[in-house]
């Protein structure tokens, strides 16, 4: 019986019960079978309401990898269709988490292999299970993916064919080559080829994310492929993945422009980004990032501000104004805003904004730090401390400069052998982690200006900037204010 007939009939009865309810209570159990059946009625239509509220979680889109059929003289390698499914979908996965560490949202399907989907909830009196219901529903929706692929011997070569049928019925055929005939490397290509046409970004994000690697690893600083990847959603991707993509592929190529210390093309995309989706939050905070670095702090502070009001809960926004509010504070440039002038205590602007960064990050390593700073200038040494020694449990990349601000307050605090052992304990943490990076939200470019300071000339290819010109241009207030305009030709 159809989801809709059993409704219709539960309803019919729970009438009828209604309405013999008066006279079951006159003639005894005459009505008892009515009741019985409204009863039953009631409990199919709980049954199924619950269950679909249950099962919720399953209404959201998937893709689902079947097995890969396989020739059969790979078998005895261990290359089954059950095989390469699992490492055709593990290589996808892969990609997946690679991109994750470097995208700043979630904007991808869940990837889910054949059967591991069921849910076990039966309706009662009716012979379908919830997850039947589900499916029945999300066919009719079509909000599924599904990837078929086939690997077949081309002589010594091996070819995977296949195709990915994406939510929403749009099908796409994809291939891949492997001139070897390795298997492992016929089905990386493939899985990416797929992810080419599942998640262009994706695709982009991991081949971004990879570069970095390589970039903090010291061994190769080049984005072009990433750039390349970025390049595609904007020149060659489907109407819909532009419309949906185009803001984000922007905001990529922004960031690796940051990246090659880029500053003016940088704020050329994130411009861009913001024409596409005027409230594009983190595209206005690369912008704030680009004119920070530029030395145009009244800019970026306003660049800040925006980002705070459009996004509250955006932590990298709140640490990012108040590090400009903490440069006011040590004097560092004069803000242009009257009102801000006026206000006599900018360190307490600070501290409101790295409080709230915590607040929505409470592992933000580098808003802690910040935070020590604040407090310090306004002479709560003690608070400051403790805020320190928070950055210094989180174990991390900002440790070396958490010890650093630990010394300068012991020594203000006239205590000469704890300032030397926190000292010893910040050049230890440089050895550990001298890249001083941090992940998306909580890193940018202008941290590793405070980061290098520190650093000797020679020491700078370690920390992946391999740039022979460090920046050290300084912009004009014309200039400034020209590069912040939104709607500039």
């Amino acid at each position: 019986m159809k989801l809709s007939e059993i409704l219709k009939e539960g309803l019919r009865f729970i009438v009828k019960a209604g309405g013999v309810f008066g006279r079951a209570i006159q003639s005894g159990f005459q009505g008892l079978g009515y009741l019985q059946k409204g009863f039953i009625a009631i409990g199919v239509i709980a049954a199924v309401g619950v269950g679909l509220v249950y099962a919720s979680s399953g209404l959201r889109s998937i893709t689902i990898i079947e097995p890969i059929a396989t020739p059969s003289d790979l078998a005895a390698k261990g290359f089954t269709a059950s095989t390469s499914q699992s490492r055709f979908s593990e290589d996808m996965l892969s990609m997946i988490n690679s991109a994750s560490s470097v995208m700043p949202t979630e904007i991808h399907d869940t990837l889910d292999e054949e059967g591991t989907k069921d849910l076990h909830l039966g309706v009662p009196g009716t012979g379908m299970s919830v997850q039947d219901v589900v499916s029945a529903i999300k066919d009719i929706l079509r909000r599924d993916g599904r990837i078929t692929a086939e690997i077949v011997r081309d002589g010594k070569a091996l070819r995977i064919f296949g195709r990915v049928f994406r939510p929403g019925g749009e099908v796409y055929l994809f291939d891949a080559f492997s001139e070897s005939g390795d298997v492992d490397e016929v089905i990386y290509r493939g899985a990416r080829a797929a992810m080419q046409i599942y998640s262009p970004y994706i695709l982009a994000s991991a081949t971004f994310d990879q570069a970095q690697k390589k970039c903090d690893e010291g061994t190769l600083c080049q984005y072009t492929d990433a750039a390349n990847e970025f390049d595609k959603i904007l020149k060659g991707g489907s109407p819909k993945d532009q419309e949906k993509l185009a803001a984000w592929a922007h905001l990529g190529l922004s960031k690796i422009a940051e990246n090659n210390l880029d500053y003016l093309t940088e704020i050329e995309h994130a411009r861009r980004a913001v024409m596409l989706r005027p409230k594009f939050y983190w595209a206005h905070y690369n912008w704030g990032i680009a004119l920070e670095n530029m030395g145009c702090d009244n800019e970026a502070l306003e660049k800040y501000r925006r980002v705070t009001v459009e996004r509250d809960r955006f932590a990298a926004g709140h640490n990012a104004l108040g590090r400009e509010y903490l440069k006011y504070a040590n004097r560092e440039y004069i803000p242009t805003d009257s009102l801000l002038r006026l206000n006599t205590r900018p360190a307490e602007l600070a501290q409101r904004e790295f409080e709230a960064a915590i607040r929505y990050d409470p592992r933000y390593a580098e808003a802690y730090v910040n935070l020590g700073e604040a407090l310090e200038l306004q002479g709560k040494h003690t608070k400051a401390l403790d805020e320190l020694r928070a950055a210094i449990a989180l174990d991390g990349e900002y440790t070396s400069k958490a010890f650093k601000q630990v010394a300068k307050i012991e020594t203000e605090l006239r205590e000469p052998e704890r300032a030397a052992n926190a000292m010893v304990e910040a050049m230890i943490s440089e050895k550990r982690y001298p890249q001083c990076r941090g992940d998306l939200e909580s890193a940018d470019a202008t941290v590793w200006r405070s980061c290098v300071a520190d650093l000797s000339t020679d020491e700078l290819p370690k920390v992946g900037r391999h740039t022979a010109d460090w920046p050290t241009t300084h912009f004009e207030a014309a200039d400034c204010r020209k590069y912040a305009i939104e709607n500039w030709p």
